[in-house]
């Protein structure tokens, strides 16, 4: 019986480095991956069929990025249910948000970068709209005066 449990927990902590290294990682926004969820939520048909219905849904990802999304999103659920029924976790999950997902997986830490690397990104865009803007203005106001 113990024995069967450390194997078990040897076959996880395995197939949790192998999704890692197997499947390359793009983070997502959580905003995409809420629009992953509602899309999948609403979908049944065949697996092709439904993951072109969540591309489309998504907009920002092709078809290979949302495939290997819903790979990583039906591991991690499987970790997470497979959790609850052990007794590990007080609930068997419906869903998953990016964080959840990322933490199952093992990648908590990356996506804080990730997320932290977005909003720099972000606001560097803003500054430099705004800086458009001004240099725009300022060359309306000066620019327009010989005739």
């Amino acid at each position: 019986q113990q024995q069967h449990q450390q194997q078990q927990q040897q076959q996880q902590q395995q197939q949790s480095t192998d999704t890692q290294e197997q499947l390359q990682v793009e983070f997502w926004s959580d905003e995409e991956h809420q629009r992953f969820l509602s899309a999948l939520s609403s979908v049944s048909g065949t697996q092709s069929a439904d993951l072109l219905s969540i591309t489309r849904s998504v907009a920002t990802r092709n078809f290979q990025q949302v495939e290997r999304h819903f790979s990583l999103y039906v591991i991690a659920m499987q970790h997470a249910n497979q959790s609850a029924r052990q007794g590990q976790q007080h609930e068997v999950k419906q869903q998953l948000s990016a964080s959840e997902l990322y933490q199952i997986l093992g990648l908590s830490q990356q996506y804080l970068e990730y997320q932290l690397r977005q909003q720099v990104s972000l606001q560097t865009l803003q500054a430099f709209g705004q800086q458009r803007q001004l240099t725009a203005a300022a060359t309306t106001q000066g620019g327009g005066g010989s005739g």
